[in-house]
């Protein structure tokens, strides 16, 4: 079990989660255009990805998951968070209805 104090991704919806991934095979594009696909970067995004979209796989929303990602993995996963919620305050959630976008890491320990 996590400690309360451990980084932990909160979602409230299956759709945060997609849109978060969305957001982070976005930011892959424009390292890979930028020609910094395999860049220390790059690689903590692309692990960032993979954890999240492992750790979403099969779970009821809301959901508490515990971060297990590196320092420089977790700060990918916040600027992805960050990206989506400066899209605006309420964001569409795929069936047309807009909803505040509330996903966020408490305890993060990532680089400030």
């Amino acid at each position: 079990m996590a400690d309360s104090a451990d980084p932990t991704l909160v979602l409230a919806s299956e759709e945060e989660a997609t849109a978060i991934l969305s957001m982070m095979e976005g930011m892959l594009h424009v390292l890979k255009d930028d020609g910094l696909k395999g860049s220390p970067d790059g690689e903590d995004l692309e692990d960032a990805r993979v954890w999240l979209s492992t750790a979403t796989e099969g779970q009821a929303y809301p959901v508490r998951l515990p971060i297990e990602l590196s320092a420089a993995q977790q700060t990918m996963l916040r600027n992805a968070i960050a990206n989506v919620g400066d899209q605006g305050q309420f964001w569409n959630d795929g069936d047309g209805a807009e909803k505040p976008f509330t996903a966020r890491i408490e305890n993060y320990s990532g680089n400030l």
